[in-house]
């Protein structure tokens, strides 16, 4: 069985010592005279060096603590050289070479000598999350821009740090070391084994997959790594069709119909709700909505405003009710709260009767499971939004037309969005065609 360590060539030394790295693959010679086996094991230096009191003699690793908060960054540089020597060790018995020892390492410094970020003799080399958390800084702060020459939205940004975080509490409860080089097919199926044992739905596994491919692929363009094995077709973002819900013109008018009079949180929370259901601007959006977005042109009123995350001017009627509630509100939305309103307007569908079973399908944990809900319990702002999409897509709008509302850019997109069955669409389709009519 292959074993390999690290350890101190001077551990008593009261002064820097170097690390090296035995690795003992079962390689031996037969000795002449007695017959017998001579093992002989892979010996090098690592090219790193540690005073023995912040040393780990148990883990074969640097200590990590406040007195010595270089230790993650030192195991790092350790972590990359051992799985080069695995990686390579591996891939020479994939070509039938059961390779010397000084053939072993002359192929490992090959890998290491060549890349010019490794983490060899490069004490100042770029760390894997000292990387992530600079690019979430730049994305932060407009020097790193999308693909089109935009910000990031407050979103993305918020997607990268719960992904830098799942992938910082994964080091620590697998109590090994991320960096660049180790991200392959095998930390893939770990890492994603550890976030359905946490649970995680399907689609929120696949958020960070995507996430760390995103980091990985502006580490690979930059030049400070040329490991590429996230982009092997099986390194993919996993992904279901996610089941929501989104609410009728029938029922948004017993929501607008309750006299919530003498509740002014829930009344707030109604009209910022509705509001949206008539409207459907993404939360930042909406958020900055003023009276100076409001034009009227040939007797139509009518939003248009610049949508934060494309960039896009989007136009969008307003109705009766709508204005009704701009007015009353004074315009001004700033103060919105999205957690206080997600939790209000729960009650708020309460109160009006919308509690008909909700049965969600989703995959948690790696498995697929049935939830069983009243519709209440699912409503958030985000259900305003796609009840806007959706009921102007089932009163027969065009696509393309409430595209343009939305700031979808896509159709695939949109139609993943809206939310309607197929007897739905059918039932559309008969009243916009008169082919389809049995008069």
């Amino acid at each position: 069985m292959a074993t390999l360590k690290f350890f101190l060539k001077e551990p008593k030394s009261k002064s820097a010592s170097l690390i090296y790295l035995f690795f003992q693959y079962g390689y031996f010679e037969m000795n002449a005279d007695s017959g017998r086996k001579k093992y002989k094991p892979l010996k090098m230096s690592s090219g790193e060096s540690i005073e023995p009191k912040n040393w780990n003699p148990d883990k074969g690793r640097a200590r990590e603590s406040r007195l010595f908060p270089q230790g993650g960054e030192l195991n790092s540089r350790l972590d990359f050289l051992e799985n080069t020597v695995l990686t390579t060790f591996r891939r020479l018995k994939n070509d039938e070479v059961f390779p010397t020892p000084a053939q072993l390492k002359e192929e490992v410094l090959k890998v290491t000598d060549n890349e010019k970020h490794a983490v060899i003799g490069n004490p100042n080399r770029v760390g894997f999350f000292q990387f992530i958390e600079q690019l979430i800084e730049d994305s932060k702060s407009g020097d790193r821009l999308t693909p089109s020459g935009k910000q990031y939205s407050i979103y993305t940004i918020k997607s990268y740090v719960n992904t830098l975080n799942y992938l910082k509490d994964y080091q620590k409860s697998r109590k090994q070391n991320i960096d660049f080089e180790i991200i392959n097919m095998e930390f893939y199926n770990k890492w994603v084994t550890w976030m359905y044992r946490k649970n995680k739905s399907k689609n929120t596994v696949g958020k960070h997959v995507k996430n760390l491919k995103v980091f990985m692929q502006e580490a690979f363009d930059k030049k400070i790594t040329k490991n590429d094995e996230f982009k092997d077709k099986r390194f993919k973002v996993l992904e279901e069709d996610s089941e929501e819900i989104y609410l009728t013109n029938d029922e948004l008018d017993r929501i607008l119909g309750l006299d919530l009079s003498d509740q002014s949180e829930l009344d707030l929370a109604r009209d910022n709700f509705l509001l949206d259901c008539y409207i459907g601007l993404r939360i930042a959006d909406y958020k900055n909505l003023r009276e100076h977005h409001i034009i009227e042109i040939e007797g139509t009123k009518m939003i248009k405003i610049r949508l934060q995350k494309t960039g896009n001017i989007a136009v969008i009627p307003l109705n009766k009710k709508a204005l009704k509630i701009l007015e009353k509100r004074n315009y001004d939305f700033s103060t919105y709260g999205e957690y206080k309103t997600n939790i209000l307007i729960k009650e708020v569908g309460k109160l009006a009767g919308i509690d008909e079973p909700f049965i969600k399908t989703i995959t948690l944990g790696g498995k697929v499971v049935e939830q069983e809900f009243k519709k209440y319990e699912k409503i958030t702002h985000q259900t305003a939004r796609r009840s806007f999409a959706t009921n102007l897509y089932l009163e027969g709008v065009p696509t393309l037309d409430i595209m343009q509302m939305t700031g979808h850019t896509t159709e695939k997109a949109f139609l993943k969005y809206i939310r309607v069955t197929p007897e739905q669409t059918v039932i559309r389709v008969s009243k916009m065609h008169a082919y389809f009519s049995v008069d």
